[in-house]
């Protein structure tokens, strides 16, 4: 079964539900019909998401329509063109053969990488089909008629005379009769004999006798050539092979050749056309003689080429136009000429390529020409062959702001920039230095269709002098800094103050460290715009005496100082930020400031105390400085604000504390100031259902919770509705609960939809999650099993069973559904036959009594709370209490099953907490019944208290009674000794085993007299 799924505008799709089980799919992106890509998934029972990271080749599609020849007389067609296997071979035989089948009218589709296709279908004994396209990017879809043509043999023998000279073979070509050529000449076998016409070529080798045999399509005549390179023997012919008539060519004989030697150069003979040229292709060499036979051979890396050819006139071209190389014609070639053929010269006269030039600074910094600054500098092209000259271009070779065009043979060719020093006096306005390094541009045949770009740094020169209050240039290295780009330049002055350097383009700031003048300080903070129009040359930049600014900080409403804070100065005249030292430890801090307005700014958090200040609603002035260029401010204060939050969590297992997994995330905050402070901001919680947040200090909040689904809740604490912050952080938690959701279901089963007819359909709660479960009727639809109900939201193991089973066996379906609390859940289950598990359960008491965990048993009074056993499928766990009689009969499908519990009870006398635990699994098959006993066993506890009896301590010297630290103290009667220390251990046994025995071990540690000393233990409450 197959189905067809569209995808969205977004490219979304969604189908379902579906069985589970292995499932192939396949896509078709351009709607051509042909699919793109094939992949296969596993589906679950669970949602399966499919991600399709499609990587689609660019291709063409080809249309083809076969057409078969005709009868000449009545015009019928002569070969069936229906269910042909076409078979399409890449030229450069990289990539598989393609094959493809055409349909009842000879028409075949195919989607193909872009390239040189040769087309063949050469089965049939009596039509075969040979054919080529080419597919280049750009160019439209292709539809083409490809004609067959009717099969033809061209047979025949090549052989050769033994002579080994020029002289002696032509001796014999002269004097020998055609019919006794055979008798005396030798089979010329191993050699490979070449049939080509136009774009089919074909091949055929000797056979130790001679002979070959080649089919070919028929109605062609045939370039025939072959050579030898040991004998320097070769033969060629044109063959006109008539339409369906087989050629036999009988007895050829190869004949001595002329060695012909050439290289082809470029522009003149001292330059060669080879491998050394960019993206150079070997050019093909057509030697073809007065009979129209054509010979062709490539030329090696190094631009040579040779011929092998026989008697004749010859003509010699190059097939690539673009190289413009004229022919040779008329050359005669001669087998009894003794002396060697002069090297053949062509010289290739290509035009040149024009290449347009983008050349900018890379304003934007994006690499883009468009966003850039169109510059106009002088530059030249220096060949990469080194006997080749420069080329020259200034400003006025440009078209336009930018933009050159250059006209440039084929080569390679480095841009080279006359670069000069900023403090040069003929230092250009901009750095003339690349973005990057400049790749080479490497010109072929072909155009260049996208123009080269040429990026520049976007820096410009910046001048000028610095100089003191005394007007005198001085020596310094200074420093730009640029807010925008958190970028650092470094700028330095000589002896006479002159500064000058590239800088790269945006608004900085100057700023000169505070130094000595005199009986002073000075400093500087000066903006300024560096770009293509701004006043960045010649500057004159003068220092200014500093004014020492001393301040507090105080932390607003306790008053307290504020030591070891940061606290930063800002400039209202552009002058930037400056940063004070730390405060001290009443919250004293200064710094030297150049004269203007500034304001204050602090924030700064430690853990979940955060202080923040700004002042520039109230900046100060260094106007206000004394005789002495020093200020001392009032007081400033920073607002204190502590962190607060909690958790917000739904009480799933009904404790009344957050348990791992019951934070609710994406749950709305809203906190909102209610007396001191105008706070008003809403915060999310995070994936484990915190929520933290920063408010003022000694203030009540109002802290709402809510989030679809979900019951609204306040925050209150004792006395009080609010959340009561004083001054330190604080953490409360909070419950909320979710209201009900739809919840529905289908079941459907895998042979007998009989077997759904008033199925029990029961909702367990997960196991963990304390709810009672809810069990549903349903209908059916059909032979669909149909079920809704509102439920909480959450997961609920969903357990439908057929309502009259077999003895042994039923219809059965377990599944797991995700009701979520915006949305509700619905689920698609699948009836399989299953089988029953008999499981029995027993326990044993301290006095040796069996019991079951039911609550039947004699036993069952020593049980705190009814027995729950927790059950395992497919992973999928849930709570199940165990009947009265403490025997669990329950139908479960194929597969293992588990059985886990624990329970504490009561015994002894003494009233004693005894735990018992156990597990059981079994595997379940179908239709059949499996019996199983649980024993739970009793847990072990050999629970000891031992605490140290200060009170009981002689002669020492109590040090921690924790820890049980004792200093030694020395005998009242001999003073080389320690007194004897004693002391008690209070031991309480806390188990619940009928005999315990426990070693008791001392040691000393280490200490220098460790082996002097003795430790003995009594038992003090017994002999």
């Amino acid at each position: 079964l197959a189905v067809m799924i569209t995808t969205d505008e977004e490219g979304n799709f969604s189908h379902g539900p579906i069985p589970p089980g292995d499932y192939y799919y396949r896509g078709d992106v351009d709607n051509d019909g042909w699919y793109d890509f094939n992949e296969s998934t596993f589906v679950t029972m669970d949602t399966t998401n499919i991600t399709l990271d499609l990587n689609v080749p660019d291709t063409a599609d080809v249309t083809l329509t076969l057409v078969s020849p005709v009868d000449p007389l009545t015009q019928e067609p002569l070969f069936d063109v229906a269910n042909r296997t076409i078979t399409f071979q890449n030229e450069i035989d990289l990539l598989d053969p393609i094959n493809v089948t055409s349909d009842a009218n000879g028409e075949l589709y195919a989607e193909l990488l872009f390239g040189v296709w040769n087309i063949r279908d050469d089965v049939n004994p009596e039509f075969v089909l040979f054919d080529q396209i080419e597919l280049e990017p750009g160019t439209d879809d292709l539809v083409k008629d490809v004609t067959y043509a009717q099969a033809a043999y061209i047979n025949g023998s090549m052989r050769n005379y033994p002579g080994l000279t020029v002289e002696e073979w032509n001796t014999w070509y002269d004097e020998t009769l055609e019919e006794n050529r055979e008798q005396t000449t030798q089979p010329a076998s191993g050699l490979t004999v070449n049939f080509v016409s136009d774009n089919l070529e074909f091949s055929a080798v000797t056979n130790l006798t001679g002979h070959f045999s080649v089919r070919v399509p028929s109605g062609f005549t045939y370039h025939m050539t072959t050579e030898s390179v040991v004998t320097n023997r070769g033969y060629g012919a044109l063959v006109a092979v008539e339409t369906g008539t087989d050629n036999d060519l009988g007895m050829l004989y190869i004949q001595p050749t002329t060695t012909l030697n050439g290289v082809v150069h470029l522009y003149d003979n001292s330059t060669r056309w080879d491998s050394s040229f960019p993206m150079w292709e070997a050019p093909e060499i057509t030697a073809t003689n007065d009979a129209g036979l054509i010979w062709t051979t490539t030329t090696n890396e190094f631009g040579e080429f040779a011929f092998e050819l026989p008697n004749g006139v010859w003509d010699l071209t190059v097939s690539d136009e673009r190289l413009n190389v004229s022919a040779i014609e008329d050359m005669a070639i001669n087998r009894t000429n003794s002396e060697p053929l002069s090297l053949i010269e062509l010289i290739a006269e290509p035009d040149a390529i024009d290449v347009v030039m983008h050349i900018y600074l890379n304003a934007a910094e994006d690499g883009t020409f468009e966003n850039g600054t169109m510059a106009t500098p002088a530059f030249s092209l220096r060949p990469i062959a080194e006997d080749q000259d420069s080329l020259y271009f200034t400003a006025d070779d440009y078209t336009e702001p930018g933009i050159i065009t250059v006209s440039l043979t084929p080569g390679g060719y480095d841009v080279v920039f006359n670069r000069t020093a900023a403090s040069d006096e003929n230092a250009t306005d901009y750095d003339l230095v690349g973005e990057q390094f400049f790749d080479a541009i490497r010109i072929s045949l072909d155009a260049v269709e996208d123009p080269v770009e040429v990026a520049l740094k976007n820096t410009y020169l910046v001048s000028g002098t610095l100089s003191n209050t005394s007007n005198e240039g001085i020596a310094n290295e200074f420093l730009l800094y640029n807010d925008a780009e958190d970028q650092w330049f470094n700028i330095g002055s000589d002896e006479n103050g002159t500064f000058a350097a590239y800088v790269p383009a945006g608004d900085w700031l100057v700023i000169v460290a505070p130094f000595t003048n005199g009986e002073h300080t000075e400093t500087l903070r000066h903006p300024i715009t560096v770009d293509a129009t701004s006043d960045r040359l010649d500057l004159n930049l003068t220092t200014q005496v500093s004014i020492d600014v001393s301040m507090q900080l105080l932390e607003a409403v306790t008053e307290s100082p504020l030591s070891d804070m940061t606290v930063t100065a800002v400039s209202h005249d552009g002058f930037g930020n400056i940063t004070f030292e730390r405060t001290d430890a009443d919250g004293n801090s200064t710094e030297l400031l150049m004269p203007g307005t500034w304001s204050f700014y602090l924030n700064r958090t430690i853990g979940t105390k955060s202080w923040f200040m700004d002042t520039s609603d109230a900046p100060f002035s260094t106007d206000l400085a004394d005789e002495n260029n020093s200020l001392v401010l009032d007081p400033v204060y920073a607002v204190l604000e502590v962190e607060i939050g909690g958790k917000v969590y739904w009480d799933l297992d009904n404790n009344s504390v957050p348990s791992f997994g019951e934070g609710l995330p994406e749950m709305n905050v809203t906190v909102v100031g209610s007396n001191n402070t105008d706070v008003s901001t809403t915060v999310v919680t995070d994936e484990e259902g915190v929520w933290r947040v920063f408010v003022p200090i000694r203030d009540v909040y109002n802290v709402t919770v809510a989030k679809e689904g979900f019951e609204t809740v306040y925050y209150a604490t004792a006395n009080q509705s609010g959340y009561t912050v004083h001054d330190s952080p604080d953490s409360t938690d909070i419950e909320v609960t979710a209201g009900l959701v739809d919840a529905e279901g289908t079941v459907t089963d895998q042979l007998d939809a009989g077997r759904l007819v008033d199925a029990t359909i029961v909702l367990y709660p997960v196991a963990g999650v304390e709810r009672e479960p809810v069990e549903v009727s349903g209908t059916m639809n059909g032979t669909t099993l149909e079920w809704s109900a509102s439920v909480q939201p959450g997961e609920w193991i969903v357990v439908v069973s057929q309502t009259n089973p077999g003895p042994n066996g039923g219809g059965v379906a377990v599944g797991l559904l995700d009701a979520s609390v915006a949305n509700g859940g619905n689920i698609s289950m699948v009836m399989a036959l299953g089988g029953y598990v008999d499981l029995s359960t027993s326990w044993t008491d301290i006095e040796q009594n069996v019991h079951h965990a039911g609550s039947d048993s004699a036993g069952f009074s020593m049980i705190q709370e009814a027995v729950e056993l927790e059950v395992t499928f497919d992973e999928k766990s849930w709570m199940m209490a165990v009947p009265a009689s403490g025997e669990l009969r329950e139908l479960f499908p194929e597969g293992g099953v588990s059985f886990d519990g624990e329970f504490m009870t009561v015994q002894h006398s003494s009233q004693l907490d005894m735990e018992y635990f156990g597990g059981q699994t079994t595997t379940i098959t179908a239709d059949s019944t499996i019996a199983a006993t649980l024993n739970f066993n009793r847990r072990v506890n050999s629970a000891l208290d031992i605490s140290f009896n200060a009170d009981s301590l002689t002669d020492g010297t109590l040090l921690n009674a924790m820890d049980g630290e004792i200093e030694a103290i020395v005998s009242s009667t001999n003073d080389s000794i320690y007194s004897v220390i004693t002391f008690d251990y209070d031991v309480v046994y806390n188990g619940t085993e009928a005999m315990d025995v426990f070693a008791v071990e001392g040691e000393m540690g280490l200490a220098q007299d460790s082996d002097l000393w003795n430790v003995q233990f009594w038992n003090a409450s017994a002999d």
